[in-house]
């Protein structure tokens, strides 16, 4: 019986190449299935269509004009698709939003 990890497949977009080769390397030592690593909106938006994959893991910087975020939430498959986003920088606060959070 295989492991939920080694049926779960996880595409890595990562425009910066040796983060995108670690993360894949990190994920498949863990035994998840890395189907493919996507750098630019149209190769991820590609790799969704084609791989389904379980979880996309996004950086908010893309190779080209179009960000990670605007990635997203693009709509990239008749199902709903919303991958998360996730970047090794933490999200800046500024002080409002910091005032707002107390």
């Amino acid at each position: 019986m295989e492991s939920v990890a080694a049926n779960a497949g996880i595409l890595v977009v990562e425009d910066e190449g040796l983060i995108a080769l670690d993360l894949k390397a990190r994920l498949e030592a863990l035994g998840y299935n890395v189907p493919a690593v996507a750098d630019t909106y149209h190769d991820a938006i590609a790799a969704v269509e084609r791989l389904r994959p379980s979880l996309v893991l996004m950086d908010i910087r893309l190779r080209g004009p179009v960000d990670g975020v605007e990635t997203a939430a693009a709509d990239c498959s008749p199902a709903d698709c919303s991958p998360p986003d996730c970047s090794p920088m933490p999200p800046r606060l500024d002080a409002g939003r910091l005032a707002a959070s107390v």
